[in-house]
């Protein structure tokens, strides 16, 4: 027996070889297969390293563009670019924001009439987070320059939460101007107050109506809705008010849900709102998507979060493994029409626009997807997923990559996202100032 005791030897051998050649792999396939982006810059405007982007996207119809966190400045630079790409050379001309679905159908509208500032008919529609940001503004500024030409590029949304600051006000006179035109005796002045009340109360968004107002609020939409279409209830505008309610009753159920819920509620509206549009008002348009990459993803149950252990070490936690996500309802429907496209970044800052302090981007974990784009010294790179073979690597490995707040995951990524944006610094979202539009 004492011959083959030498034997134990050969994994300990073997098994450093096979580690350093399976990183060398990824290490060759980071320095290879990414493609490098000359710059993020909006004004960026020659192309041409957008080609391998173009190529990747093909005849998708739908093009998601992620965000890891609301503050990624850079990141909101590079979509501008990317959506001004998109625009301009394949032919995208819809534009659909993580915002409400009637507020920016307001917003579209004072875009057209062009009557108030960019910035004013902007934040009718979107959240501040972004209609706020100085890394916004430049495609703030395209819309505007677009906006009345033969292309234009129509914004939209497909939140069920009221987000934009300047339909708020617009909310209470629209349900004011309809509660006029009613029949005098349908609703005494007791419960117009409370109607009116209560639409306060949901535009504002920081109270909640009480039963009571919910109850009036109930009332006051079985008589819109049951009022027949004609010259004085046009058919568009009856159809715009059962929208309305439809994603106001969706709000107020995130609003009272545990924090288990509302989640899945919200995006599971999100998809319900999205998907009507692409099949219907947008059903021959050509659209791209403005959200946080966790709302985009497919099949979240492919994803670990990796968590340290109390003891040291790590553990991975399959922290999505029940989540209801917009991206994977409405990949059900709509996936073969789908490019979907996440963020990376390995330093720097991130920040929300209103907030003080910028919140530094950890190191990534050595040998993450991150770890290998950044040493293989890429400061911006694009990095095609859905065109890999079908016994690459990355699509039998699961590997940490950090698209999600920076978090550590792990997953198949090309089940999760057919492609990757990655911008070696991160640059915070710097609240604007001052909105300056061109000449």
């Amino acid at each position: 027996m004492r011959r083959f005791g030498w034997l134990w030897i050969v994994p300990m051998v073997l098994y450093p070889l096979a580690l350093r050649a399976e990183e060398n792999e990824r290490e060759t396939w980071a320095k290879n297969h990414p493609v490098s982006l000359k710059s993020i810059s909006p004004d960026e405007t020659d192309f041409e390293d957008l080609a391998a982007f173009g190529k990747a996207v093909g005849d998708a119809r739908i093009v998601f563009l992620g965000e890891q966190t609301h503050g990624d400045g850079a990141t909101f630079l590079v979509k501008t670019r990317l959506i001004k790409y998109l625009h301009e050379e394949k032919g995208f001309d819809v534009l659909a924001f993580e915002s409400g679905r009637i507020d920016c159908e307001k917003s579209w509208a004072a875009f057209r009439k062009a009557e108030n500032t960019p910035l004013e008919n902007f934040e009718v529609g979107v959240f501040p987070i972004w209609a706020k940001s100085e890394q916004v503004q430049p495609l703030i500024r395209y819309l505007v320059k677009r906006a009345k030409t033969k292309k234009p590029l129509e914004i939209c949304g497909f939140d069920c939460q009221i987000a934009g600051i300047g339909l708020r006000s617009e909310l209470s006179g629209d349900v004011a101007r309809m509660l006029g035109r009613l029949p005098e005796e349908t609703f005494p002045d007791r419960e117009q107050k409370e109607i009116c009340t209560a639409f306060d109360k949901l535009a504002e968004g920081a109270r909640t109506p009480t039963p009571e107002e919910l109850e009036a609020i109930g009332k006051f939409r079985e008589k819109v809705l049951a009022l027949k279409a004609g010259d004085a209830f046009p058919a568009e505008e009856l159809a715009t008010w059962k929208v309305w309610f439809e994603n106001l009753q969706a709000g107020i159920d995130v609003k009272q849900a545990d924090k288990t819920k509302s989640g899945a509620i919200r995006d599971a509206h999100m998809a319900k709102n999205f998907v009507e549009l692409a099949t219907g008002k947008y059903a021959k348009r050509k659209i791209i998507v403005w959200a946080a990459s966790y709302h985009l993803m497919r099949d979240p149950t492919v994803i670990d979060t990796l968590v340290p252990k109390s003891g040291g070490g790590l553990k991975r936690k399959p922290t999505y493994l029940t989540s209801t996500v917009m991206g994977e309802e409405v990949s059900k429907k709509l996936g073969k029409e789908i490019y979907s496209v996440a963020f990376l970044a390995t330093e720097g800052e991130w920040k929300l626009m209103q907030s003080k302090e910028a919140t530094p981007v950890p190191a990534p974990r050595k040998g993450s997807i991150d770890d290998l784009l950044s040493k293989a010294g890429y400061k911006y790179a694009f990095v095609d997923l859905k065109g890999l073979p079908k016994d690459h690597w990355l699509r039998t490995t699961r590997i940490v990559a950090r698209p999600f707040g920076y978090a550590d995951t792990e997953a198949l990524w090309p089940e999760v996202f057919d492609a990757f944006i990655f911008t070696n610094a991160m640059t915070p979202s710097e609240q604007v100032e001052l909105m300056k539009i061109d000449d």
